[in-house]
């Protein structure tokens, strides 16, 4: 009898265990998927050439050009390539490494921005649930992960 019980109590704690795990992964998919799906129905619904139609797009996808064909960070069409000054060059640095791996196709660029602009869904949630609860994070991470604006800005280049 005790073997019966032990063995059922044990099946139970592993249940229990197994909905924590999934509970657990929710609060990290959820977010997660709340954010990329609207951000790729988004980047979907708008032309390529928005991606980057403004002059900070234009320049960014100008200098990682510049860095993959080796004339460095300029911004220059052609020579001589003056380094620019006004930039920062993390960011270009990124775009010229999506552009080394798949090709100079912008819509990449904000594909990979979709997806990293998801993962700080996850950093927001994340933040919140440190600070103030697991449900506070919870509420971040969606509240963050439905908001338009940050659509708009994953799907072009900065």
């Amino acid at each position: 009898m005790c073997e019966a019980f032990s063995s059922r109590r044990s099946r139970g704690l592993q249940r229990g265990m197994n909905l924590r795990a999934v509970t657990a992964r929710s609060y990290v998919l959820i977010p997660f998927l709340l954010a990329l799906i609207p951000r790729l129905l988004y980047l979907a619904s708008i032309p390529q050439a928005a991606i980057i139609e403004n002059v900070d797009a234009q320049g960014y996808d100008r200098l990682a050009r510049n860095l993959l064909a080796g004339h460095g960070f300029s911004l220059q069409a052609a020579p001589p390539y003056l380094p620019d000054g006004l930039r920062t060059p993390l960011y270009p640095l990124l775009i010229a490494a999506v552009y080394g791996v798949f090709g100079a196709h912008p819509v990449v660029v904000a594909l990979a921005q979709a997806l990293l602009d998801s993962l700080t869904a996850l950093l927001v949630g994340a933040t919140g649930a440190r600070v103030l609860g697991r449900r506070a994070g919870l509420v971040a991470a969606v509240g963050y992960a439905l908001t338009p604006l940050q659509w708009r800005y994953s799907a072009t280049l900065l």
